[in-house]
């Protein structure tokens, strides 16, 4: 009994140790996972609460933006460079860590974080991507500003003047190439004199064979008859000589024209080929006029089917009287035999022969056709006059009295950065036109917030401030030349277009060019003459054009009859005195062709000179160490941190905490920018 009642207590003892074994386990196991739960939000808190200090530090950086730049031109840059920008990144961080107060303190003594290093990546510069960085911001601050209407407007003038420039050109080929043109009139005209020289040969070959005639039927062994035929047959053969020599020598310049017509040819050619190419980009009228006057110098001067002149009929004349003057050459070889009542019967038989076969020899029948008619003579010497005016500058009596700023360039973005930008590839220029609205919203950027020639800004470093940005110089007044140049260019294209398309005034250019040659029949020489004449107009009134723009007037981008200023008498006389222009209703101001050039400039230059302005105005008016190359307008940062371990935890949860050296380390990446 006492034995059994033994080992039941033993056996009780046994399982109450047991319970609470597994009660200490059980205990200590939920216990951890109380703790692993704790520390888990410990760490979740500290996580949420790190990523919004590490955000609140460069949210305070980026706050730090260059006030006077915003607020002169809407766009926010951080001036600081990178050691700048850590370091200030970094105090953030530590007074959000260790802020003063209860609920602070609290946050420490629970969280115990504490931050352990930052670095910088991927700073991005003002003036990074060639510019776009700064462009960026200018389109986003602009995009309310300008309507669809508006931006298709500006377009459609683009459209017209770089129409001009074509059409520019295409002027400017057609005088590179005038001495290629007038050399084929010149070898027609020598052709012709050639022709007039063989006219005026005293002797006829036909005329000489019936002479001969004549005297052998009153042959009658009569010495005075026998010499008469001598000296017939030897004249004979003089005329011949001569003649033959004046047809070769029109043989040899036929070749030459045909030479000059291959050259010009290959001219004709290539103009055609560039106008084919740009035909998209002419207006359909202003194409068929220049594919017109193409056609007609390719026609007079570069068609050898065509045959305008005449000459391979000509040639073909010349080398048919040539074959038969080879044989009055026979002939007079048989005239070397003595005369007599033997070989009378054959003598006549030879020259009646040779009479027949001469019978249409007739050197009348050559010509070429090129009318040499006199006419009253014109001078010329307005079309030098109007470009002498143009080769020796314009600026002082277009634009009077101009602002003599100028400006050190030394530290200038489009200088320190801007010259390793590439220009616009193949590539990058046909996409131009999907970025096309937003050129035109840089374009209002620059004409709203920079001066120009007709309304400067207060406390600029230069008064022609948009100038600057199409001229890319150091002083106002050469900027303002450098814009003046390009408008007279395009108004002296937009004025060749509206004469191309007036047929009257291109038949007063036409008749006065005839005046100028002095003959009417050399219609390449007319032709390259009245184009001459046509530029000359264009580029005179060009300055009237510009005279009026600077006054605050507006010029039509094509003109009417009623819109010029200078009549063709007028430019006969033309003088810097004439140089006035009218106000016209319609039509464009100075400031819509500076918005167009603007357009039409290519847009990295652009985006460093508009930097150069606002840099240059900013260190003169806020702070002269200001520079857009160490201005941040984006950057990504990489932060740091640790925490000490609090409450114990299961082992796997130590390594989805990431626990490191007995110690919580927390990774952040935060990007930010403007």
């Amino acid at each position: 009994m006492k034995q059994g009642h033994l080992l039941q207590t033993i056996i009780k003892r046994k399982c109450r140790s047991s319970i609470t074994i597994y009660l200490t386990l059980m205990l200590v196991l939920v216990m951890a996972l109380i703790c692993t739960l704790i520390e888990s939000g410990r760490v979740s808190a500290m996580n949420a609460r790190l990523r919004s200090i590490t955000y609140m530090a460069a949210d305070s950086c980026f706050a730090e933006f260059a006030e006077p730049l915003f607020s002169d031109y809407g766009v926010m840059f951080l001036w600081c460079d990178e050691a700048e920008f850590t370091e200030k990144f970094n105090a953030y961080v530590t007074h959000n860590l260790s802020l003063d107060g209860t609920e602070a303190r609290n946050d420490i003594t629970l969280y115990g974080m504490q931050h352990v290093q930052t670095e910088c990546s991927d700073i991005t510069w003002a003036t990074d991507q060639n510019g776009e960085v700064f462009a960026r911001q200018v389109e986003s601050y602009m995009k309310y500003h300008l309507a669809e209407e508006a931006v298709e407007k500006l377009l459609e003038h683009t459209s017209f003047f770089e129409q001009s420039e074509h059409i520019q050109h295409f002027m400017d080929r057609i005088q590179d190439y005038k001495k290629i043109f007038i050399k084929v009139e010149d070898h027609v005209s020598n052709i012709q004199k050639k022709i007039e020289k063989a006219k005026d040969l005293a002797a006829d070959p036909k005329g000489l064979f019936n002479e001969l005639e004549k005297l052998l039927d009153q042959y009658d062994e009569n010495a005075d008859v026998q010499a008469d035929f001598s000296r017939r047959v030897n004249d004979l053969r003089k005329t011949g000589k001569e003649i033959s020599e004046c047809l070769t020598d029109i043989n040899k310049e036929t070749k030459k024209y045909y030479e000059s017509v291959a050259e010009a040819k290959v001219k004709v050619d290539e103009i055609e080929e560039e106008l084919e190419e740009k035909k998209e980009s002419y207006d359909k009228e202003v194409y068929n006029v220049i594919k017109e006057e193409v056609d007609d110098i390719k026609t007079k001067s570069a068609d050898t089917n065509a045959d305008y002149y005449h000459v391979i009929e000509n040639e073909t004349t010349v080398n048919a009287y040539l074959s038969k003057l080879e044989g009055l050459d026979q002939f007079c070889a048989f005239a070397q035999t003595p005369l007599s009542e033997d070989n009378l019967s054959e003598y006549k038989k030879q020259t009646a022969f040779y009479r027949d076969q001469f019978s249409d020899f007739d050197l009348g029948a050559l010509s070429v056709a090129l009318n040499m008619e006199q006419t009253a003579q014109e001078d010329d010497g307005f079309i030098d006059a109007i470009h002498e005016i143009f080769s020796s500058g314009f600026l002082g009596f277009l634009a009077g009295e101009v602002s003599e700023k100028e400006t050190d360039q030394t530290s200038f973005p489009s200088i320190t950065v801007g010259k390793v930008a590439a220009e616009d590839t193949e590539e990058e220029k046909e996409s131009l036109l999907n970025l096309a609205a937003n050129k035109a919203l840089f374009t209002e950027y620059i004409l709203e917030h920079l001066g120009n020639y007709r309304e400067t800004k207060e406390n600029s470093v230069l008064d022609y401030e948009a100038e600057y940005v199409l001229g890319g110089k150091k002083a106002d007044k050469d900027n303002l030349s450098s814009v003046i140049g390009k408008i007279v260019l395009i108004r002296s294209g937009l004025n060749l277009i509206s004469l191309l398309q007036d047929g009257e005034k291109r038949t007063e250019t036409y008749a006065l060019a005839s005046g100028i040659i002095g003959f009417t029949g050399q219609p390449v020489l007319i032709k390259i003459v009245q184009l001459l004449i046509i530029s000359a107009w264009s580029a005179a009134e060009s300055l009237t054009d510009v005279k009026a723009l600077l006054e605050g007037k507006k010029v039509p981008i094509l003109k009417k009859a009623d819109d010029w200023n200078l009549s063709l008498e007028g430019i006969k006389n033309f003088s810097e005195e004439m140089i006035t222009g009218k106000d016209c209703k319609h039509g464009l101001t100075y400031e819509d062709y500076l918005r167009v050039l603007l357009l039409m400039q290519n847009r990295k230059k652009q985006y460093f000179r508009t930097m150069d302005i606002l840099q240059a105005n900013m260190c003169a008016n806020e702070n002269e160490n200001f520079r857009f190359k160490d201005s941040i307008a984006a950057v990504t940062v990489r932060t740091e941190y640790v925490a000490s371990i609090l409450f114990p935890t299961l082992p796997p949860a130590g390594r989805i905490l990431r626990v490191h050296k007995g110690r919580y380390l927390f990774h952040y990446e935060q990007e930010y920018q403007y």
